[in-house]
């Protein structure tokens, strides 16, 4: 009777004690992997981060970090990928939809400068040059963000720009 508590009790015991040395061993990698992003050492903050993603697949931070390390590297698919698996951990987490908003306004930004560089001048609308102003004064960081924000919302919802081929009405 006393061998079968035993060897019923041990695997819980090993058990308890792996997690508990998980958890160590994960504050342990998130002190190494912070550390190292913290100094510019992306590479190795990388690594440390998809080992303890890879332990801790909810570790809502590290697919942050890992997302923020791919936009450094320019791989902005990727970003947009660990940012969305933040977002599905945490639909809260501001800085992960802040995150992923740039990358929208980015690609929004690409789209409507081949537009532009593609339209037949005719066609061309006002509003959308400021629109793309009001994107580059964002992107560059100048005025607050909290005016650059406003402003790019209200030029995409209040004064709505038309589709292509609509006829395209003056800015203010």
């Amino acid at each position: 009777m006393v061998r079968l508590s035993l060897l019923i009790l041990i695997p819980l015991l090993v058990g308890c004690a792996s997690g508990a040395a998980t958890r160590q061993d994960a504050g342990e990698l998130w002190s190494l992997a912070e550390s190292a992003y913290r100094q510019g050492a992306y590479q190795q903050a990388k690594v440390h981060f998809q080992t303890l993603v890879a332990r801790l697949p909810d570790n809502e931070m590290g697919w942050l970090r890992l997302g923020n390390i791919a936009m450094l590297e320019g791989r902005i698919d990727q970003a947009a990928e660990h940012y969305r698996t933040v977002l599905e951990l945490n639909p809260r987490q501001a800085k992960a939809h802040y995150n992923l908003a740039t990358i929208h306004l980015l690609k929004a930004e690409r789209h409507f400068q081949f537009h532009t560089a593609t339209v037949p001048e005719r066609q061309a609308n006002p509003r959308l040059h400021r629109l793309l102003a009001e994107i580059e004064r964002f992107s560059r960081g100048s005025g607050s963000e909290r005016d650059s924000l406003d402003e790019l919302s209200e030029l995409l919802s209040g004064g709505r720009l038309p589709l292509s081929g609509e006829a395209a009405s003056p800015g203010p």
